[in-house]
């Protein structure tokens, strides 16, 4: 029994950790799972769905504008020595051969960067929606096409070129 605890209590930090996306840093701002605006899928990526790089205007057109300013993340920009901020995600669907954006998480932190680092490109999780986890998807799905929600002003799309998924980095 006590051994079955052990693997029981090893097993959950695993699970805690799920995400191999590096920490990884473009200028002075660094994309931690754990920074400013994480939350719980960002750390469980690699089962949930995948990431892909894209610029951040990109990121901003693909979502529907945002009218307002969060002051909080305005002055956690201008002050800190060092910014520390989670991914942004997309929650999107699979229609024949493209991801349709559905929603999204990291708006605000993306307009920041984008002050800061214009056109950086910014490590973005994609969550598929409809109960698709990681391992229901294919290397097509992975490379499909990624278009703007139906919400956005704009109608943009973003063509993935480098992806994590499933714990393998992917290039096209």
């Amino acid at each position: 029994m006590k051994l079955l605890l052990e693997k029981w209590k090893q097993f959950l930090k695993e699970a805690e950790e799920t995400t191999i996306l590096p920490v990884s840093k473009v200028g002075n701002v660094t994309y931690d799972p754990q920074g400013v605006g994480s939350t719980p899928n960002g750390n469980n990526v690699d089962y949930l769905g995948f990431t892909v790089w894209m610029r951040t205007d990109d990121f901003i057109k693909l979502n529907p504008t945002r009218h307002d300013e969060s002051e909080y993340l305005s002055s956690y920009f201008r002050e800190a020595d060092s910014i520390v901020v989670a991914p942004p995600f997309i929650v999107a669907k699979w229609k024949d051969d493209h991801w349709q954006v559905m929603g999204h998480e990291g708006r605000g932190r993306m307009i920041e960067v984008e002050k800061i680092s214009p056109n950086s490109m910014v490590p973005v999780h994609i969550f598929p929606s409809g109960g698709n986890r990681a391992r229901h998807l294919t290397e097509d799905m992975i490379f499909g096409k990624i278009l703007s929600d139906q919400r956005s002003m704009s109608h943009w799309q973003v063509q993935p070129t480098t992806v994590v998924w499933q714990g393998k980095l992917f290039k096209k």
